[in-house]
Order: C-alpha cells, then sequence, then structure tokens
C-alpha cells in the first residue's frame, strides 16, 4: 500500500505509476490524480496544445511539399518515370521516400524504406559504400589489399 501525494488515500502499488526516481520506484501520484490533472491542464491549455501539434506536424512531420519542395504532380510523376519501383533495388513498394543530397537539399529519386535507410546509415558517402561492397563481395570480408600474411597460415598442411 502506498498514500498518493495529491489525494492522501492510501492505494495498492499497482495504482501508482512505475517511476524510475521514485524512492519505491513507483510515481507519488496515483494514475487516476494523474489523469485527472492531465484533463485539467488540457483543458484549461487546449488552444496552446493544438497550436504546438499543428506546427510542429508543419515542421517535421510535413508533407513532402514541406520538406522537400516536391509537389504532389511531381511526386506522381517522379512515381510513373520510376515504374512505381526503388531507384536502386527496383522493388516495387507501397511507400516510396523521397531521397535527397543532405548538403544541397537537391532532390535524387525514390527509394524504398531500406534502401532510403541504408544510404543514410552510410551517410550518403560513395566511399563507404564501396568499401561495403568490396567487403561483401569477398568472400572472407577483407578487402584484399588491406589483408595481411598470416605466419599461422604458412605453418600449416593443406
Amino acid at each position: 500500500m502506498k498514500t498518493c501525494s495529491k489525494c492522501c488515500c492510501p492505494k495498492p502499488l499497482k495504482s501508482f505509476s512505475k517511476y524510475a526516481s521514485g524512492k519505491d520506484g513507483r510515481h507519488p501520484t496515483c494514475k487516476e490524480c494523474r489523469r485527472k490533472a492531465g484533463r485539467d491542464y488540457y483543458s484549461k491549455n487546449k488552444r496552446v496544445i493544438l497550436k504546438k501539434q499543428k506546427d510542429y506536424r508543419h515542421i517535421w512531420g510535413g508533407s513532402r511539399q514541406t520538406r522537400y519542395g516536391v509537389s504532389r504532380i511531381r511526386f506522381e510523376s517522379m512515381l510513373t518515370s520510376q515504374a512505381y519501383k526503388c531507384a536502386i533495388c527496383s522493388t516495387a513498394s507501397a511507400t516510396l521516400c523521397v531521397d535527397h543530397n543532405h548538403e544541397t537539399g537537391r532532390v535524387r529519386k525514390l527509394l524504398c524504406p531500406a534502401c532510403n535507410s541504408g544510404l543514410g546509415m552510410f551517410k550518403d558517402s560513395p566511399t563507404l559504400l564501396r568499401l561495403a561492397a568490396d567487403y561483401l563481395a569477398d568472400g572472407e570480408g577483407i578487402p584484399p589489399s588491406l589483408v595481411l600474411s598470416n605466419p599461422l597460415a604458412s605453418n600449416q598442411e593443406p
């Protein structure tokens, strides 16, 4: 049992949210009081909250037009010219991402989420991508130019 710091009622521990900073690992206020406080805050600040949400969506979750300058007509034209397939792997995908140069902002082509993420993971670096391709092409995963002679290998019999 624990007593809520807001309503001062003793309640079972399951009535309190987990809270790492709490002395007992639980929030000092019960779930019911926290819900009521959240509803009260929202009703008093609804207009401000909704405006912040709208501004956030406009900036970060905005349309292709806002983020990349790609209108719906241009996007559809890109889809058609690529036959609705990823520009790298040619996979037909229901969701194609607008790929762009992070330094210049110039839009390149449409990519599937996997290829788009892959380019991002390699920091859009052709050098890193070539090294990765060399790594995959070599059976051992080490480019031949970087292999050092192994003294143990020469002592072993075939």
